[in-house]
């Protein structure tokens, strides 16, 4: 084997070592949480926006979509809800008595309009959390390990070839 295969090799894999921690912390670095996780990116923009009262977010605005199937996910009935849009009638943070103990919260307390039915209002907590756990963390674990991993397996291996010595 040529040195320049295994320079190269090593060069890779520590690129891809690099790259790998970059998505774990993606967090810190906007430009690759929108490559990994873009629909994360615009369901938190929606979250913020819904931290105004009076605040309405309907179809076909940022994070929408990517908002109604969490918020489907705490409401019952007999018909699959059409949600149209969502208003903010308040929103904060609250003490909540759970296993654990008493906790502080945050709510939104939201008008949900449907196209199939009349509107509900409710208390929509730990919503942000929920985010995160659909659309960020999953991802970023998968996707951050496997590079992460692959770029040392690629290192050590360009690190143990041997060259032709001529």
């Amino acid at each position: 084997m040529t040195p320049n295969l295994k320079y190269t090799l090593g060069i890779i894999g520590i690129l891809l070592t690099v790259a790998g921690w970059s998505v774990s912390n993606s967090a810190r670095l906007p430009m690759i949480q929108n490559v990994i996780s873009p629909h994360y990116g615009k369901a938190i923009s929606a979250y913020k926006a819904l931290h105004t009262k009076g605040a309405i977010l309907k179809q076909g605005d940022e994070g929408f979509q990517e908002l109604v199937p969490l918020l489907k996910e705490k409401i019952t009935g007999s018909v699959e809800p059409l949600i149209t849009s969502v208003k903010t009638l308040d929103w904060g943070s609250g003490a909540v008595n759970t296993d654990g103990g008493m906790q502080w919260q945050q709510y939104l307390e939201l008008e949900i309009s449907f196209s199939n039915s009349s509107p509900i209002t409710g208390s929509f907590k730990k919503l942000q959390s929920r985010i995160e756990a659909r659309y960020q963390k999953k991802n970023l674990f998968m996707w951050s390990t496997g590079i992460f991993w692959i770029g040392i397996v690629i290192s050590l291996l360009a690190l143990f070839l041997q060259t032709d010595r001529r």
